[in-house]
């Protein structure tokens, strides 16, 4: 763990693709972002939220600031069995490598 607690965990987000009824990319282009362990949301660009409220047919509630589901929505979605995959690096484009061993 890092000595020092308050230092900013700041990562590439290059892609977030969706697979199921259909197949797209969620994130028009990289970017980067804050992890926050104490923060349960994910702050994406509008043009992304856009995409997961197409893909998911999600509807967001002003009352709450949140997209709620309820319980026919739920069964229709774990029955597509649609995957959402995240893929995050040291860097915007590309692939960094670190040579050597790995890191315990």
């Amino acid at each position: 763990m890092a000595d020092d607690v308050t230092r900013d965990l700041v990562v590439a987000l290059q892609a977030i693709s969706y697979s199921g009824a259909d197949k797209a990319e969620l994130l028009k282009s990289p970017i980067h972002i804050y992890i926050d362990s104490t923060d349960p949301k994910i702050w994406l660009p509008d043009s992304a939220v856009d995409a997961f409220e197409s893909a998911f047919d999600l509807t967001l509630d002003n009352a709450t600031g949140l997209y709620l589901v309820n319980e026919s929505h739920h069964t229709q979605l774990v029955a597509s069995n649609a995957e959402v995959s995240f893929r995050l690096s040291d860097v915007l484009d590309g692939v960094h490598y670190h040579p050597g061993p790995p890191i315990a």
